[in-house]
């Protein structure tokens, strides 16, 4: 009776030891008593500049201007983002969560001065101009997204000190970008024109100011499947370990983009005219101002897909058995975020992170 009994006891403790470590080996940070998890946190970010008033400088400007180019610098920004999971068994679980993720605007600026000249003609006919013009472009671009994830994990049984983490779900995306250009402009342009004996000739002078403003706009909201897969080891004896996650989505939706423009141009212009044979002639003088603007704006709509990139790796503190304060560092890169559904303008941000993980 008392050899039964002991064996009895015996298979009672290998049971119960069993069904801890299923519980423990299926993840290296455990659940709390009632099943929930958390993780939250947040970090910097930095991503690459993604505009240049390079171009214009090159392109528009030409050759008899001095420019002095103070071009896009890269984006810095933040980001926060968290979830909240709930247990089902030693290896299935839900979670829901999401993140926030805005760079500040970088500017750029572009100075340019300088006379240009040219004459030409042919015979007894001859004509010239001068433009002195100076002004300054100076430009603003943002970007910022969130997402929104539902998710359903899985957690093979490794060992006591490893796991990973399989999941699958779906990822809601919006991000919105905004480029501003505004530029002032100012100078004075002369034209001569003779046409020949007996054919008359003239000149005018006009001073003239330009300004000049346009907003481009790009929205995007969409939705798709989200896959990836987590992993996490500790030291074992330690407190210390390292995590790191990869995931994709591939997300459908639509995306608007609105272009806006205004300018406006005023100067004066004094206009010499002297016509008439040779021998005789008459001779005009006059002097006008003028003021003239022009405004328009537009928008299109664009159904599209958007790919999502992520990784991330950390350093984890295990405070105990359920929770850990992890630093590292992610990189997430979203494909063909670019204002027209033919482009396939990148963005990428990345930068350190800390979270905490836990439960309740």
């Amino acid at each position: 009776m008392r050899t039964k009994v002991v064996l009895l006891q015996s298979v009672s403790a290998i049971a119960t030891l069993a069904a801890t470590n299923g519980q423990a080996l299926a993840q290296v940070i455990q659940p709390a008593t009632n099943g929930y998890t958390f993780n939250v946190g947040g970090g910097l970010l930095l991503s690459p500049a993604e505009m240049s008033l390079a171009g214009l400088e090159e392109d528009k400007m030409g050759s008899g201007f001095d420019t002095d180019l103070s071009d896009f610098q890269d984006h810095l920004g933040y980001n926060a983002f968290f979830s909240v999971g709930k247990q089902i068994d030693n290896n299935w679980d839900v979670r829901l969560g999401g993140s926030v993720n805005q760079l500040l605007d970088s500017t750029a600026s572009l100075s340019f001065s300088g006379i240009v000249s040219g004459s030409g003609g042919s015979g007894l006919s001859f004509s010239s101009y001068s433009l002195d013009a100076n002004g300054t472009y100076n430009a603003r671009s943002a970007f910022g997204f969130e997402t929104m994830d539902f998710e359903v994990g899985y957690a093979p049984v490794l060992t006591d000190t490893t796991s990973v983490r399989l999941f699958a779900g779906i990822r809601g995306l919006h991000f919105a970008g905004e480029r501003d250009t505004h530029a002032d402009i100012s100078g004075f342009s002369s034209s001569f024109y003779d046409s020949g004996l007996g054919s008359g000739s003239g000149f005018n002078n006009t001073y003239f100011n330009v300004t000049s403003d346009s907003r481009m706009k790009t929205e995007f909201f969409g939705a798709g499947p989200r896959l990836g897969v987590s992993a996490a080891h500790r030291f074992e004896g330690t407190n210390f370990g390292v995590s790191g996650t990869v995931a994709g989505s591939v997300l459908f939706g639509q995306q608007t983009t609105t272009w806006s423009a205004a300018s406006t141009i005023s100067g004066t212009t004094t206009y010499f005219d002297s016509s008439g044979g040779s021998g005789s002639g008459s001779i005009g003088d006059t002097n006008s101002s003028f003021t003239d603007s022009l405004s328009f704006s537009s928008s299109y709509s664009t159904s599209k897909m958007v790919v999502d990139l992520e990784a991330k790796a950390g350093f984890d503190y295990y405070l105990d058995d359920s929770s850990a304060l992890t630093i590292g560092y992610r990189a997430e890169k979203l494909l063909n975020v670019g204002p027209y559904d033919d482009n396939d303008e990148e963005r990428l941000v990345h930068g350190p992170f800390v979270s905490l993980t836990g439960g309740f």
